[in-house]
């Protein structure tokens, strides 16, 4: 993609992590969002109802690393010196990555 490289844990994929998510969610979020709604008038408890998201399990993510050195994201002078990267470059990258990580 033509956007900054990161690095990011997907938790759909192990069982144990999901677990915890599910139970965090029912035993503190899901009680947080009822109180919060009970102390509200019932044209606020739909401004919070609007406004409160829960992403779907398999977009559930932590970003381990943000390499941000994209042109869009430097100022001008920055940017100018900026580089592309190949595919085979960020393979290589992450390559270096696992080994130093082992």
């Amino acid at each position: 993609s033509d956007g900054p490289l990161q690095v990011a844990a997907f938790f759909a994929k192990d069982d144990n992590v999901m677990a915890i998510i599910q139970q965090t969610r029912r035993r503190i979020f899901a009680p947080l969002v009822s109180a919060l709604r009970s102390g509200l008038r019932p044209q606020l408890q739909q401004v919070l109802d609007r406004g409160l998201w829960v992403p779907t399990n398999d977009t559930l993510h932590i970003v381990v690393k943000v390499f941000s050195a994209h042109p869009s994201l430097l100022d001008l002078e920055v940017a100018k010196r900026w580089q592309h990267i190949s595919e085979e470059q960020c393979h290589k990258l992450g390559e270096a990555i696992v080994t130093h990580l082992a």
